[in-house]
Formats: C-alpha cells, sequence, structure tokens
C-alpha cells in the first residue's frame, strides 16, 4: 500500500483563516508507480463531497463555520492492485470575534471645538482580543485608520473631527488572527457659524471673520501640542481646519 502522511499548517483556526492540508505520499516499495503517478482524492466526512485531486488542500473556513471538521485523502497507486490508503485529520474553526458595541460621544459637536470619544465592546474565546479604530466620512465615503496597528484600549478619547457626518468603525481581532467589524452611530459636526450683527459694517464682518480665523489657529496649534504619537486622525483633521482657515481668511479680504 502507498504510505501517506497528513499535515495541517494548523489544526485549529479561526473561522476567518484558511484550511491548508498537504498530503505526503509515496508508493510501496514493490510498486512500479512513482509519486507523480499517485491519484489523490480529497473529502470532508460530514458532507462526502469531493474536494480535490491534488497532493494539496486549501479552502477558506468560512465554508464550514465553526466546528470540528474531519478531512480525509485517498491515495491511490494505479500500478499496485488494490493499493488504496486512507488518512484522515480533525480540523477545529473558532467562532470569529465580534463588536457587540461601538458607541461614539456626544452625538453632535462644532468642527475642531468639541472633543469626541469612543467606547466599544468587544466579544471572543481566544484572548487576548485587540482592535483598531477608524473614522468614515459619509459625505467623502472615505475611511481613515486612526491608530496604526491593533491595540488593548477599547477607549478612544479626547479626537477632534472636521464638519461632516462620521461614524467609527472597530476592527476586532482574536489570538488566532480571527477578525471581526462593527460601526458606531453617527455623529454630526457643523462648523462653527459665529454670530454678526445684520447691521454690521462690511469693515466690520471682515475684522470679525479675522478674528475667530485667529482664534481657530490658536486652537489648533494647542491641539497639535497634545497630540499622541501615531494618531492620524487629529494630525490629519487640525491640518485639514489649517487649510480651511486660511481660505476662510483669504475669502474675507
Amino acid at each position: 500500500l502507498p504510505q501517506v502522511e497528513l499535515s495541517a499548517i494548523s489544526q485549529i483556526l479561526p473561522e476567518s483563516g484558511l484550511i491548508q492540508l498537504t498530503a505526503n505520499a509515496i508508493p510501496n516499495q514493490r510498486s512500479t508507480s512513482s509519486v507523480n503517478e499517485l491519484y489523490f482524492s480529497w473529502r470532508m466526512m460530514t458532507s462526502n463531497s469531493s474536494l480535490g485531486t491534488e497532493p494539496f488542500l486549501s479552502i477558506p473556513a468560512s465554508t464550514y463555520g465553526p466546528g470540528s471538521f474531519r478531512f480525509e485523502i485517498t491515495v491511490t497507486d494505479p500500478y499496485s492492485v488494490l493499493a488504496v490508503t486512507k488518512s484522515s485529520i480533525f480540523i477545529e474553526i473558532t467562532e470569529r470575534p465580534s463588536v457587540i458595541s461601538t458607541v461614539m460621544s456626544p452625538a453632535t459637536g462644532i468642527a475642531f471645538q468639541t472633543v469626541f470619544s469612543v467606547k466599544t465592546e468587544v466579544a471572543g474565546k481566544n484572548h487576548p482580543l485587540k482592535v483598531q479604530f477608524a473614522y468614515n466620512s459619509t459625505q467623502a465615503e472615505t475611511s481613515q485608520v486612526i491608530m496604526s496597528g491593533f491595540v488593548d484600549d477599547y477607549t478612544l478619547s479626547s479626537f477632534l473631527l472636521a464638519s461632516g457626518v462620521y461614524t467609527i468603525s472597530t476592527v476586532v481581532r482574536d489570538s488566532l488572527g480571527g477578525i471581526g467589524k462593527g460601526y458606531s452611530n453617527s455623529v454630526s459636526v457643523t462648523q462653527n457659524s459665529p454670530s454678526i450683527s445684520p447691521d454690521a459694517s462690511e469693515i466690520e464682518t471682515r475684522c470679525n471673520s479675522t478674528l475667530n480665523t485667529l482664534r481657530s489657529f490658536r486652537s489648533i496649534f494647542r491641539s497639535l501640542n497634545v497630540v499622541p504619537e501615531g494618531d492620524t486622525l487629529s494630525v490629519i483633521t487640525l491640518n485639514a481646519l489649517a487649510l480651511s482657515s486660511i481660505r476662510s481668511l483669504g475669502d474675507s479680504e
């Protein structure tokens, strides 16, 4: 009979992972067949369906979902009478982690003035669970990762936003590399519109606009001094505010 040994990259993997199996087979010493002449046939025992005829198998774990599954390989030597060998291996697929909730507060605010915060709650069996935040602009249809990499802190605090409507997306990753994702509530951020008397003269209107622009710059530079390293959200939004303020000042001239 042919000799066969099954191996797997991992026998325990997340639902978002990839099942990768390899059958190392050699013909019987008395056989005239070479390794390349052996026939392979894969199947998953529960469904009894054929999965392939190569010595290796690669299938997304999401094909089956969470659970324990037995995969079997049948190796046949075509030049040896009744030379058929079977071998099997169990693969455990774990449930992917999930984002239970992500809440951003407050629900409304003023561009580059209101300080927002986010708190998320996640669940999963394979600890530690780490998260990554990104903010999403519904108007621009863009997504920007806030902090590079995955972190243990499920709270994000003290950040500013430009005007628009936003959600915060949370990606959670478990120790096996399983991934889950969720979104926060929407928040509406409006541009600060200083109240100017209808009777104000043109020069008073311009002076008031310039004063508010200078106040914005002061807020920008003060905020930049406290932006933590790697916080791309605050850097991007503060730079956007600087550009907006410069344009505003130019328009008032």
